[in-house]
C-alpha cells in the first residue's frame, strides 16, 4: 500500500437506524475490498444515538464508542468525517453546522434538509474547504447525483424525470398488478415496511420533490426554492382511475419531472400517464429509475433500489470512498485508474 495508507479515514456517525445498520455492516463485511479500492481503510470512531441503552440490530466494530452528545463527534479533531443520518432539518442542520467549522467532512443522506437549506451549507462547505457529498439522498442505491456531476457533464440536459418514491410506486403497482383500493395498498405498503406509519411525505409527493430540487441544481445549475415546486402525490387516486389508464394502454406514476424549454426550465411532481410500453411505465414495486436525456447522448435510464438499509448504505460508502481519494495530497489516492490501487490488484480463477 502507499506510505500514508496506515493512517484510516476516521468515521463519526450521527444515527444509528435502518441504515445507519446497514452501514455498519457494510464497513465490517466489505472492509478489504473498501480499503482495496481506496487504499485505506475506514474506521467508525463514534455513533450518535438517542438511546444508548436500546438493542441495535447491527453490531459495532470492537472500540466503536456509543453517545448520545452530537458535539462528541463534532468536537472530536480525530473524526474526519461526519455522516449524518439522522433525518429531519434542525437537529440535522445543526450538527453538520457545527462539524463543518470543526473541519469535518460531511456525508449526509438528507435529502429535505438539502432541498430546502441546502444552498447555504454547500455555501458555508466551500468556505471552509470542506467537501459535503449527498449520493444517499436521491434514488438509494442509484448513482444519479455522481452521474449527473461526473459522467454526463458534457451534455445539456434537456429533460429528466424520474420514480423518486419507492412508496407511491409500490402502492401505484399493486393498485395495478392486483387491483387494490388505494388504503389496502397503503396498508400493505406499512405492513411490509414500505411506508411510514405516517406515509405524508411519500404520498402526497414531498419526498419525490425535494430530490426532483437535487436533481435540477445538477442538472441544470439553478437553485429552485422548494417552496415554489408545484407538488401534488397519489392520494385520492381510485381503482377506476387505475383501470381507465390501463383501458387506453397507459400506466400511472408519480413522476418528478423537468424539461428545458425555449422559455425556460418545467419543473413539477405529480402522477402522470404514461404509455405502457415504455421502461418507466414498467418499474415495478418499490423500485426508483430515472430516465435523463441530453443532447449528446440521448436517452439514458438508470434504475435500482430506491430505499432500504444496504443499498442507501452502499450510497453512503461510495461517498466515503471519494472523500478518502480527495481528502488527500498524496495522488496515489486518487481515483485509481482500474477502480482498485495499482498495488491492490489480485489473481483469481476465470471459470
Amino acid at each position: 500500500m502507499t506510505k500514508n495508507s496506515e493512517k484510516p479515514l476516521v468515521v463519526g456517525l450521527a444515527g444509528f437506524g435502518t441504515v445507519g445498520g446497514g452501514l455498519v455492516r457494510l464497513l465490517d463485511e466489505n472492509a478489504d475490498l473498501i480499503r482495496r479500492r481506496c487504499g485505506r481503510a475506514i474506521v467508525l470512531k463514534k455513533v450518535l444515538v438517542r438511546n444508548a441503552t436500546k438493542a441495535r440490530s447491527a453490531q459495532l466494530p470492537a472500540g466503536t464508542e456509543l453517545t448520545t452528545d452530537y458535539r462528541a463527534l463534532t468536537d472530536d479533531p480525530e473524526i474526519d468525517v461526519l455522516v449524518e443520518l439522522i433525518g429531519g432539518i434542525d437537529n440535522a442542520r445543526t450538527i453538520i453546522d457545527r462539524a463543518l467549522d470543526q473541519g469535518k467532512h460531511i456525508v449526509t443522506a438528507n435529502k429535505a434538509l438539502l432541498a430546502e437549506e441546502g444552498l447555504a451549507l454547500f455555501q458555508k462547505a466551500d468556505r471552509k474547504k470542506r467537501i459535503l457529498r449527498y449520493e444517499a439522498s436521491v434514488a438509494g442505491a442509484i448513482p444519479i447525483v455522481e452521474t449527473l456531476k461526473e459522467s454526463l457533464t458534457g451534455n445539456r440536459i434537456q429533460s429528466l424525470m424520474g420514480i423518486l418514491n419507492g412508496t407511491s410506486n409500490y402502492i401505484l403497482s399493486e393498485m395495478t398488478s392486483n387491483g387494490l383500493d388505494f388504503d389496502v395498498a397503503l396498508k400493505q405498503a406499512q405492513h411490509l415496511g414500505y411506508a411510514e406509519a405516517d406515509p405524508t411525505l411519500d404520498i402526497d409527493g414531498h419526498d419525490a420533490a425535494h430530490k426532483l430540487i437535487l436533481l435540477i441544481r445538477l442538472a441544470y445549475g439553478v437553485h429552485y426554492p422548494y417552496t415554489a415546486l408545484s407538488v401534488r402525490g397519489i392520494r385520492g387516486l381510485s381503482g377506476m382511475d387505475i383501470r381507465l389508464a390501463r383501458e387506453f394502454g397507459y400506466r400511472i406514476k408519480l413522476l418528478g419531472i423537468t424539461k428545458r424549454t425555449e422559455n425556460g426550465i418545467e419543473l413539477r411532481v405529480h402522477p402522470t400517464l404514461i404509455t405502457a410500453k415504455r421502461l418507466l411505465a414498467n418499474v415495478e414495486g418499490a423500485m426508483n429509475a430515472v430516465l435523463v436525456q441530453g443532447d449528446a447522448v440521448g436517452a439514458t435510464l438508470y434504475y435500482g433500489k430506491g430505499a432500504g438499509a444496504e443499498p442507501t448504505a452502499s450510497a453512503v460508502i461510495a461517498d466515503l470512498v471519494d472523500i478518502t481519494r480527495l481528502a488527500t495530497a498524496d495522488p496515489e489516492h486518487r481515483v485509481p485508474h482500474l477502480a482498485f490501487q495499482p498495488n491492490a490488484m489480485t489473481n483469481i480463477e476465470i471459470l
